[in-house]
């Protein structure tokens, strides 16, 4: 009875096997089309690339045409690509999507695109961009990190948040102007951009966090807005051509903010107040 229970058992597990290898159902496995896709409540997202084209057009298929999302790590270390085209109506571009894709120079990054997940561009050295969606709303930890051949000069007015390191060392940038929808730039957002030598804060700009302009070497100056509260750790140190810096007065500055910032003078405003404000 044994015997013949283990042998059933042994031929159900068989059938089973063969059924999902001939079905492709098997986990994590991608179809013949070279990409894998998943659909969740009807959001559908772009899971694994697997394919070796050098350009990558999602627009051109039917099925591609209608992601959502591109996943995690779904190009990650992939040094076929050099072109990439995303398709409208996609918004999230998950972290580590692109990361470390050393040959992408190229991407169409669509204006229904929202979030530009945590280091998704990290260490793309040959990715050239020169502006980002007009509807984006969260630049995440890391997003350009090390793309030093990005030239953007403007962040989108809906964009809210920047995270740490998003631009980090991304050299070729000369010049950047912030949107007033940002209060806060965080722990060395633009740290090691020696390009940068000009840069528009927000009004409504409130912290400047650690090391967050570290040896930006081309800033020459700087104004710091009137809703400016406090100046972090080493926030410009290493900014050897700053010379000068304006701000309001009783701003927190923390130790050694401009440190080996040898010539910088650093300027108080007086902020006056409006004499029919009280009218």
């Amino acid at each position: 009875m044994k015997k013949t229970l283990l042998a059933f058992m042994k031929k159900t597990l068989l059938a089973l096997l063969l059924f999902s290898l001939s079905s492709g159902f098997v986990k994590g496995q991608t179809s013949q089309s070279g990409y894998e896709l998943s659909d969740s409540a009807g959001v559908l997202e772009l899971v694994k690339w697997e394919r070796k084209d050098s350009i990558v057009d999602l627009t051109k298929d039917e099925k591609l045409k209608q992601v959502k999302v591109i996943g995690k790590c779904c190009f990650v270390f992939n040094d076929y690509i050099k072109t990439v085209i995303l398709p409208e109506g996609l918004e999230v571009i998950n972290g580590r999507a692109f990361d470390t894709c050393k040959n992408l120079h190229r991407i169409y990054l669509p204006n229904s695109l929202q979030v530009i997940g945590q280091n998704s561009f990290n260490m793309c050295e040959n990715l050239r961009l020169d502006s980002l969606p007009r509807n984006l709303k969260r630049i995440e930890y890391g997003a350009f990190w090390d793309c030093c051949r990005i030239t953007i000069s403007k962040i989108p007015n809906t964009v809210t948040f920047i995270g740490g390191k998003a631009f980090t060392l991304c050299e070729s940038i000369q010049e950047l102007a912030l949107p007033d929808s940002v209060t806060e730039i965080k722990e060395r957002t633009f740290a090691g951009c020696k390009g940068l030598r000009k840069i528009k804060l927000p009004d409504s700009l409130q912290t400047i966090e650690k090391y967050a302009f570290a040896r930006c070497l081309s800033l020459g100056e700087i104004s710091l807005p009137a809703s400016i509260q406090r100046i972090g750790v080493q926030a410009f140190i290493g900014c050897t051509s700053l010379r000068l810096v304006t701000l309001p007065p009783k701003v927190k500055i923390e130790n050694n903010a401009f440190d080996l910032c040898k010539d910088v003078v650093i300027q108080e405003i007086q902020i006056t107040s409006d004499p029919y404000s009280s009218y």
